[in-house]
This record gives structure tokens, C-alpha cells and sequence, in this order.
């Protein structure tokens, strides 16, 4: 029997570690913290055989938990599971005295394996360092999605493939688009009915302020508006969110390598839109100012509201929307409305 400690900051995760073990009847969790100074508290009470360690936590860093555990408890051994990034890493744990390091995007096979390792007395620091040069992608990534469930899902997806790191999540576009001006990530995986910040609008300033990131819309909306819309916007991918994981992940590679991907149901109805509408006199004919009427039209505004809100003239509004309807052979607000869905110049509610 090996009696395991677990120390780490994140319950969830915790708790999740601890299952892991606990359908291996050679383990025995004896105890759990959440900070370094617990921790090592609890160490020096049960004296463990293994000690599970984030590097992360409060009060006590765990290369300090690490170094004071070896002085008081030579036999233990520590195994590293952490999101540590520094490529150095490897060489500062095995010089302290740590026995592996398995980082929290490694998969399941990888952790049992650096535990099986280090529990039977060896080393596991496969995989952790890559060599200069050898070309392997690694893709920063933020992951935007009001559903917590789905948000978690997806995170756990990429983690499991050593090509991606989760620089961050955010549940609404706001914050989404803060997180990533601070952390230029390669790619972004968002919803299109954010709270806060539609993704249409988001992939937008996103796309004007980090022209190199990458978007992938994930949704489960196929309505011709919304693809249409954040087509307009210029974003690499559409995936539809009833795909399986793995074509979920394909998609994204391929995003991430510079190509695009759009799901076979996304590219159906773009084919059926491009059919059904007649673009040969599309927005781009149209002033920017007449695409802003157009728009507000459509939302339902009147001329009065209108003026208030771009602070012009009833005529200069007036004379837009003739010249846009002249333009558009479209003369009511019903037509006008359809022509803004058509063309993914709004969204519904």
C-alpha cells in the first residue's frame, strides 16, 4: 500500500487526482491541503511515501514546500503535477531532489505512468522539456464560453494534447476580450450569444487589435444570420458544438496551422444563403454610415431615435435611408430587416 498526500490549491482538481488514485487499490490518500504551510504540515504528521505537488499554491510555493520536505523527510517522494510553463523547470526539480513532473496538459496515461515511476522509486520527467528545434506547435489558447459545463469541457479536451496551453477562460465577452489584449494568445475559441459582448463583435476588435490570433466559433446556432454575421467578421473557423470531441479538435488544428474550417452544417447553409440571396448588390455597395442606418432600422429604431444616436440631422438620416433603399430596391422596414438578417448584418435575440 502507498500512502499519497495530495497538495493542491484547486478543489476540483483535488478531488479529481484523488479519484484517479483511489481506483488503484495500491493507493491510499491519507490526507489533502490546499497551501504549502498545510501541506507541509501534513507531511510532517503522516510522513507519506508519495507526495502528489502543485507548484502554484498559496502560502507556501511548492518549490519552497519541496525543498523544506526533503530536508525533514529525505525518503519522501514528490511527484510534480503542475501548469508550470518555464522550460527550466525540469532541471531545478530534479536538482532539489524531486523524483517527476507531469504537466496538468499531459494525459491521463502520462500521469499514471509518472506515478507508477516515482512510487516504485524511479524518475519521470518524459515529455516536459522540448529539445531546440524540433518544431513541435505549441498553441496559446483562451477558450470564451458562457456555459460553464461546456467551458470546462472544452479546456479538458485541449489539455489532454501537449499542443495546447490554456492561457485563460472567460464566461462573457467582456472579459474575454481583456483576457486576451493581456495574454495575445494564438488562438480563440468563443460562443456567438456571449453575455456582455456578442462573439460577432468580439472577433471584430479581437481581430483589429491581434490580427495574428486565430478565432474558431464554437456554437450550437446554425441559423443563416449568425454564420453569416461572424463570417463578416473575419473569423477562421465554425464548429458546430454537436461535433465529437475529436472533430472538434481537428477543426481546431487546422485553424491553428492558418487554414479554415467551417462544419459541414455551416458550410450548407452558407451554400443555401449564397443561392438564395442575391448578392450582386451586397453591404460593401453601401456607406458606412448607411450600413449603421441600416441597421438600426432594422433593429426597430425610429428616424427621431435615430438622430440622437449618431448625432445627425432628420434630413441627413432621411437622405441615407432613400439612397440606401434606391440602392437596394428594397422600400419598406419588413424588406429592409430581411435584407440585414440575410446578409449577417444582425443578429436575433
Amino acid at each position: 500500500m502507498i500512502r499519497a498526500v495530495i497538495i493542491e490549491d484547486e478543489t476540483l482538481f483535488r478531488k479529481l487526482l484523488q479519484g484517479f488514485l483511489e481506483e488503484d487499490r495500491r493507493f491510499e490518500i491519507v490526507g489533502e491541503a490546499r497551501d504549502g504551510v498545510a501541506g507541509l504540515e501534513l507531511c510532517r504528521q503522516l510522513k507519506p511515501d508519495l507526495v502528489l505537488l502543485d507548484l502554484g499554491i498559496p502560502e507556501l510555493s511548492g518549490e519552497q514546500l519541496a525543498e523544506a520536505l526533503f530536508q525533514e523527510l529525505p525518503d519522501c517522494r514528490v511527484l510534480v503535477v503542475s501548469a508550470d510553463d518555464d522550460p527550466s523547470i525540469a532541471k531545478w526539480l530534479a536538482g532539489v531532489g524531486v523524483k517527476g513532473f507531469v504537466h496538468k496538459r499531459q494525459d491521463p496515461g502520462d500521469l499514471m505512468a509518472a506515478i507508477n515511476a516515482v512510487a516504485g522509486g524511479g524518475h519521470y520527467f518524459e515529455n516536459l522539456v522540448e529539445e531546440e528545434g524540433d518544431g513541435e506547435m505549441v498553441i496559446r489558447t483562451v477558450i470564451i464560453e458562457d456555459e460553464t459545463l461546456m467551458r470546462v469541457l472544452l479546456g479538458a479536451t485541449l489539455r489532454a494534447d501537449r499542443r495546447f496551453q490554456i492561457v485563460g477562460e472567460a464566461e462573457d465577452g467582456e472579459l474575454g476580450l481583456e483576457l486576451c489584449l493581456e495574454k495575445k494568445p494564438d488562438l480563440v475559441l468563443l460562443d456567438v450569444l456571449l453575455p456582455k459582448l456578442r462573439g460577432g463583435e468580439l472577433a471584430e476588435k479581437l481581430l483589429k487589435a491581434l490580427p495574428k490570433t486565430r478565432i474558431v466559433v464554437v456554437s450550437a446556432r446554425q441559423e443563416a444570420a449568425i454564420i453569416m454575421g461572424v463570417l463578416k467578421k473575419g473569423v477562421h473557423g465554425y464548429v458546430d458544438k454537436r461535433q465529437d470531441a475529436k472533430a472538434l479538435k481537428n477543426a481546431i488544428l487546422e485553424v491553428a496551422r492558418g487554414n479554415t474550417f467551417f462544419s459541414e452544417s455551416a458550410q450548407k447553409v452558407i451554400s443555401e444563403m449564397n443561392q438564395r440571396v442575391d448578392l450582386k448588390l451586397g453591404p460593401s455597395e453601401l456607406s458606412k454610415r448607411e450600413l449603421e442606418i441600416l441597421e438600426l432600422v432594422a433593429k426597430g429604431f425610429t428616424t427621431k431615435e435615430i438622430t440622437v444616436k449618431l448625432f445627425v440631422s432628420e434630413a441627413t438620416v432621411k437622405t441615407h435611408r432613400y439612397n440606401m433603399m434606391r440602392k437596394l430596391d428594397i422600400h419598406d422596414v419588413a424588406g429592409l430587416t430581411r435584407y440585414a438578417l440575410d446578409h449577417g448584418l444582425l443578429l436575433p435575440e
